[in-house]
């Protein structure tokens, strides 16, 4: 018989390691480098006349081409540019306005799609999706969620910035065919719910997207965020640190009988989505900053499911205490690493995918 360190370790080991990813640190701005910034800037508008906006990140100055599927870091703007997002907002007098989203992500698909919204669905809602749809020129919200809990905090964290006549925060599953039917909505927002459906409602991915195209009226526009599966072949430090922290929450995860979160490629979801009828008008890929609290949140996350593994005796038991100390251990290394910005590792994506009218 296996001994429990042994299933643990061999759960929690990731050998499969090839390639580098390396951190990113903060640039300097010295006349040279701002030099060969602007010898950069012309050579690139030269080669295809590319427009080249400079945006000031936390991990210093990043160029973020205006072009379809280009790499920007999903990272906080600059004070300058977060004041245009306060001007994207509609009136809303029963609510109060929202601070600007600092997310990348969120700011481009704002910036990519003017105008009013209409009414809006949020297909997979969570605190920052809802405070972000708050702010922008909508004319109601439709919020959903699995689970009561989550509907709780919403509330909690939310509710000021929603406007009780015309919004909702509804709890239910769109594995249930009664649930929402003959809806349509101008806008819907998937904000990472494809990875969350192995978890809530598993093997529902095509499913889940069949019922956000009957959710899209003829002419309206889904938009489509999520996370591109790891690398589980990275070797760098902070990398491994991450793999072994996703490993143990997957772990004790099916342990405890449940079904783990699952990313989806975006190649897949286009090619879904395309068979679906629907048009991928413009698409972008965003570096995720990965810091040592998110690490250490995931950990604690890793150790509610750990204590939700049934039994406490024999193997099971040792098998609990073994990961507890993986638990332990991991966390200790996050905690221990030294005040930084960030590390990249790894990719979010997002779509902006329209119906035919």
């Amino acid at each position: 018989a296996f001994s429990a360190q042994f299933l643990a370790c061999a759960l929690l080991d990731p050998s499969q390691m090839a390639s580098d990813v390396r951190p990113r640190s903060p640039i300097s701005v010295p006349f040279c480098t701002l030099f060969v910034v602007a010898l950069l800037k012309w050579a690139c508008e030269g080669r295809g006349g590319a427009h080249w906006d400079f945006v000031c990140g936390r991990a210093g100055i990043h160029r973020q081409p205006d072009t379809r599927h280009m790499a920007t870091p999903r990272t906080r703007i600059c004070a300058s540019t977060q004041l245009q997002s306060a001007k994207l907002g509609g009136s809303r007098p029963n609510a109060q306005v929202p601070p600007p989203t600092q997310d990348a992500v969120f700011r481009w698909v704002a910036s990519s799609f003017p105008g009013r919204w209409g009414h809006v669905l949020d297909a997979g809602t969570g605190p920052d999706s809802l405070t972000w749809l708050a702010a922008c020129p909508v004319d109601s919200i439709t919020a959903v969620t699995a689970d009561e809990g989550m509907r709780a905090t919403m509330f909690q964290e939310v509710s000021k910035y929603l406007d009780k006549s015309a919004d909702s925060v509804v709890v239910g599953n769109w594995r249930d065919a009664e649930f929402m039917p003959n809806r349509t909505f101008d806008v819907v927002l998937a904000d990472y719910v494809l990875g969350a459906v192995e978890h809530f409602a598993p093997h529902f991915q095509t499913g889940l997207l069949r019922r956000l195209h009957a959710l899209v009226r003829p002419g309206g526009w889904l938009l489509f965020t999520g996370k591109e599966p790891e690398n589980l072949n990275a070797t760098h430090f902070m990398p491994t640190l991450i793999l072994q922290a996703e490993a143990l929450r997957t772990a004790a995860m099916l342990f405890g009988h449940q079904q783990p979160y699952r990313e989806v490629p975006r190649w897949w979801v286009e090619e879904e989505l395309t068979h679906l009828g629907f048009h991928v008008e413009s698409a972008k890929v965003f570096p995720r900053r990965v810091t040592s609290e998110k690490i250490v949140r995931n950990l604690n996350w890793a150790a509610e499911e750990i204590e939700k593994i049934p039994g406490c005796k024999g193997l099971v038991g040792e098998l609990k205490a073994e990961l507890r100390t993986q638990q332990q251990m991991l966390r200790a290394k996050a905690e221990s690493l030294p005040p930084t910005k960030g590390y990249f590792f790894g990719e979010d994506y997002a779509l902006l995918v329209r119906r035919p009218p």
